[in-house]
């Protein structure tokens, strides 16, 4: 169904979302078509300001409802300047997961996302299916998943609580042994792997992980299972997800892809890297633009390749870079010039914004 978003300017537009999204994914989906950051947003309807965890059920959002969009100004921090820049360091945690009534210990970079806390967490609570209904609080207040822990302040010795957030009831609280599971059942899924033209189809149950069926699928075909990479419907599957939560049914069909081996840093491997097909597609945003450039670029490359990428455009008029140099911005962090694509977690598809200005290690 289509939504119509209103800024305070005057200025609306409207947007294809999905009956089972959530608000930050109908952020996402803003910012994708839009070039509004996600952080910079604010969504209100009828005078209630709707939280990014809420679905469109829960929010009572219809076809051509109006949603006033409310966004931020420009974060200081986007304007970069070295000296107001602070090192990333790792802080020790507290956490205090619903198996266990004490706190446990847990290092961090400050600059790791909430997600990313979610996966460490998963690892000390292996509940299958888990890192997606994780909700953490400190003090009180719910973290979000794209913010890091920077963001929050948090420092050493940090207090943070996990709970279970029950799945499809959106409203009141549940304790975890309330939760009715659902029945487990087989599908047929529609394999398409690189060495066959016709898909090959594989007997799964639902609360099967995609890592459970990239076990599978390499029993078929005889590649490491950490190369394989699964999409549906262009969107690659999470390794910790289940079937289920990836919300595959029969004959439904993935997409194999592999990537290639890990390639470090000396010159040579950097020669064969090149020499390869370009497996990764980033969108690239300008500055002050709203129209999303495509290109291609190796995993392995290190971000200052995309550099060399954009100056071909130029020199072909498809784009206007800033004349006093920039850099670029990958989920509201900035992306080091000197590290791979693979190694900052660019994925096939993603968004990358470019902003004036110079970022310098001092």
């Amino acid at each position: 169904m289509d939504i119509i978003f209103e800024t305070p300017e005057g200025t609306a537009f409207s947007i294809e979302i999905g009956f089972f999204d959530t608000v930050l994914e109908i952020k996402e989906k803003v910012h994708m078509y839009q070039g509004i950051p996600v952080a910079r947003q604010t969504l209100a309807f009828n005078g209630k300001v709707l939280e990014d965890e809420r679905d469109v059920e829960y929010c009572a959002l219809f076809q051509d409802c109006r949603v006033q969009l409310l966004i931020a100004n420009e974060p200081q921090v986007m304007e970069i300047n070295e000296q107001e820049s602070s090192p990333s360091k790792k802080i020790q945690l507290k956490i205090k997961t619903p198996s266990s009534d004490a706190y446990v210990p847990l290092e961090m970079d400050e600059d790791d996302t909430i997600l990313q806390l979610k996966e460490k967490i998963h690892e000390m609570e292996p509940i299958p299916n888990i890192v997606n209904r994780f909700l953490l609080k400190s003090n009180g207040e719910e973290l979000q998943d794209h913010q890091s822990l920077r963001d929050y302040g948090f420092t050493d010795d940090a207090e943070i609580n996990v709970f279970v957030n029950p799945t499809a009831i959106p409203s009141g609280t549940v304790e975890i042994n309330e939760e009715e599971p659902l029945p487990s059942k087989k599908i047929q899924l529609k394999i398409k792997i690189p060495s066959s033209r016709d898909s090959v189809p594989l007997e799964m149950d639902v609360d099967d992980t995609v890592l459970r069926l990239k076990e599978k699928i390499h029993d078929m075909e005889p590649i490491p299972v950490n190369r394989l990479v699964l999409q549906s419907n262009r969107a690659e599957l999470q390794d910790h997800r289940s079937l289920r939560d990836c919300e595959l049914t029969d004959n439904a069909e993935i997409d194999v892809f592999i990537k290639p081996t890990a390639i470090h840093s000396e010159a040579g491997s950097s020669k064969r890297a090149k020499k390869g097909t370009k497996q990764l597609k980033v969108m690239v945003l300008p500055w002050q633009g709203t129209v999303k450039i495509p290109v291609e670029v190796n995993p392995s490359d290190n971000v200052e390749e995309l550099r060399k990428e954009l100056e071909k455009l130029q020199q072909r008029n498809q784009i206007n870079l800033p004349v006093e140099g920039y850099f670029f911005i990958h989920k509201q962090s900035i992306l080091d010039d000197h590290k791979s694509f693979r190694w900052q977690d660019v994925a096939n598809g993603d968004t990358i914004e470019i902003f004036p200005g110079m970022v310098t290690n001092g």
